[in-house]
């Protein structure tokens, strides 16, 4: 299948299969548009578009460290996900020990609380937290947040994982001498996570690893089944969920464009404004037998990108085949503005048509 992307912005197409094996087309779009720190100024297209993402990124340990992005070829997302990849910013630039971080889109909002970093010491009445150290800028990602692994020294199999955030730092349950070790550097908003037995929900803005909780309950069962009926198809468990990248409390309905987007202190400038822009992304599907198929891709990821002034906009569409794959001819990506009007930086490239 040929693809005409007409727009300014990122356009690639994956195979996918259904529960039943049916060959379908997944067709991604991204769009990358500026933040400002002055209230009030629209949203514009950037005048350097980022790539699409082919595969999962992640720290410099991927067995242990957490997911940074998450491919954008997810098959399906039945709501959006909100992610922010940045760090926590102290206000007007001076040392803080503790930072208050939030988003706000549209009617939906998350805040949380980042703290300085810190250790377990141990004294004569029990362990306690060392100072806050000051900082300008504080990591937020999953890997500072509460959670982690636990080993039992003389019991490897004795390991305790704090299932919803393997990554994190905080939880000890096995350890009886926590002199040390570090102390999560997020919590819920006004609060604290200092309990070594867990609790404490994991507080970021960025993906969930593919096997945490409770993403991995939507990912079906791998049995003895499917192992004789149904490899290398999906379970027939298996709930389109589990393609949300973000936490539950990070996944909103689709927006369908103007609703406006504010950020607090996950940049220098200390806030951030915009909107999501009032357009569409059209795709016509033209089969070899002439039949076309037109439809209005779903906005099913917004990443923030504060710290570059950016924000990334996925939009995804699908289609099944009736036999397979070479039924279809070509696709045509087209931008519909839903204002009248689509303002793109002089001399960027509008696409083959544009």
């Amino acid at each position: 299948m040929r693809l005409e992307n007409t727009t300014p912005f990122a356009a690639n197409f994956t195979l996918a299969l259904d529960k039943q094996g049916h060959e379908q087309i997944v067709l991604v779009v991204r769009a990358t548009f500026t933040l400002s720190a002055t209230r009030g100024e629209p949203t514009r297209v950037a005048p350097v578009q980022l790539p699409l993402i082919e595969a999962d990124v992640f720290g410099a340990d991927p067995a242990l460290d957490a997911p940074v992005f998450e491919t954008d070829f997810a098959h399906f997302r039945p709501r959006c996900d909100v992610l922010c990849h940045a760090r926590a910013h102290a206000p007007h630039a001076q040392p803080a020990t503790s930072v208050d971080v939030g988003i706000r889109l549209g009617q939906w909002a998350k805040k949380f609380t980042a703290h300085g970093s810190r250790i377990w010491l141990r004294g004569a009445a029990g362990h306690h937290p060392s100072e806050k150290r000051p900082f300008l800028a504080q990591d937020i990602g999953y890997d500072h947040a509460y959670g982690g692994m636990d080993p039992e020294a003389e019991n490897p199999a004795m390991a305790k994982t704090f299932q919803e955030n393997p990554a994190g730092l905080g939880y000890y349950p096995n350890s009886v001498n926590r002199e040390g070790r570090p102390i999560a550097q997020t919590s819920e908003f006004g609060q604290d996570a200092l309990s070594p037995d867990g609790g404490h929900p994991p507080m970021a803005f960025g993906p969930l690893g593919r096997t945490w909780l409770p993403r991995r309950q939507y990912a079906g069962t791998y049995d003895d089944f499917w192992l004789d009926n149904r490899v290398p198809l999906l379970p027939l468990d298996f709930d389109d969920r589990y393609f949300q990248a973000s936490a539950p409390d990070q996944q909103i309905p689709y927006p369908t464009g103007g609703e406006p987007i504010e950020i607090v202190n996950l940049s220098p400038e200390g806030r951030l404004s915009g909107n999501i822009p009032l357009t569409q992304i059209v795709v016509t599907f033209e089969r070899k037998s002439g039949r076309i198929t037109q439809r209005i891709a779903n906005l099913d990821t917004v990443l923030l990108l504060p710290e570059d002034r950016l924000v990334c906009l996925t939009w995804r569409t699908r289609i099944t085949a009736e036999r397979d794959l070479h039924e279809f001819a070509r696709a045509i990506v087209v931008e519909r503005p839903l204002d009248g009007a689509t303002h793109w930086p002089d001399g960027m490239n509008r696409g083959p048509n544009g």
